[in-house]
């Protein structure tokens, strides 16, 4: 069975429920008291609005509430989802001072199961397949890859269809600094922002950060240790004081 990862999934109910959900309640889109929730579901249907609400989502917020959305369509009437795809790959990607490679993935949801993808650079260039690799280089400056994929198939029906599916993966290059506690670092990015919510290994040591970028270790962590931040290496500790 196919299945799209949550915010795509969510965005696809959203996006079918504005199309589909006036047509099979007709008899209420007159209707004055209704107009106003009918006018906010009309706007999933523009646009990127419906992938623009389900990116402020964690995923387990998202998927949760596309399983609802589905339970109460399905209480009156009959849910009528169209064909999609979506790529799933990382939200950001920690370059150290070498390049590294990602595998991503192209997901489809109501189609039949033989289709294929055709990928856009910067995925490296091969025959049409379900998985593509991505060279990832240290960033200079704010960088963010969009991912391209156009999913060739046959919806449900048998229709010859063609799927647009993208994906945008920031990449951020790791820095670590003392601070005054030597059992914690501050870790940033190449631009300065905190590095919040990630794996930390500093030589044998792992913490997670905080979200001010903050990893608490349960001992001192020794200048010039090696640092590790997301599996790439980190500039390493300096004496400067965070």
């Amino acid at each position: 069975m196919n299945e799209l990862p949550p915010r795509a999934r969510l965005a696809r109910v959203l996006r079918a429920l504005a199309s589909e959900l006036p047509a099979q309640m007709d008899q209420l889109t007159g209707a004055p008291r209704f107009a106003d929730g009918f006018e906010a579901l009309a706007r999933f249907s523009e646009g990127s609005h419906a992938e623009a609400a389900a990116d402020r989502m964690t995923p387990e917020e998202a998927g949760a509430l596309a399983d609802r959305l589905l339970a109460a369509w399905r209480r009156i009437g009959a849910p009528k989802l169209p064909p999609a795809a979506a790529i799933r790959a990382p939200r950001e990607v920690w370059v150290g001072p070498s390049a590294r490679q990602i595998e991503v993935h192209a997901e489809v949801a109501g189609v039949e199961p033989a289709w294929e993808a055709v990928w856009e650079p910067p995925a490296l260039p091969g025959p049409p397949a379900r998985s593509a690799t991505v060279v990832v280089a240290p960033p200079e400056g704010p960088c963010t890859l969009t991912l391209v994929a156009h999913v060739r198939a046959r919806a449900e029906g048998g229709e010859r269809v063609v799927l647009l599916a993208e994906a945008r993966v920031a990449v951020r290059a790791p820095v670590a600094a003392a601070t005054a506690d030597p059992r914690v670092l501050r870790v940033i990015d190449h631009t300065g922002a905190p590095a919040a919510s990630v794996r930390v290994e500093a030589d044998d040591q792992t913490a997670d950060t905080d979200d001010e970028g903050l990893a608490h270790f349960s001992s001192a962590v020794h200048e010039g240790a090696a640092i590790r931040v997301e599996g790439a290496g980190a500039r390493r500790l300096s004496r400067e004081r965070a």
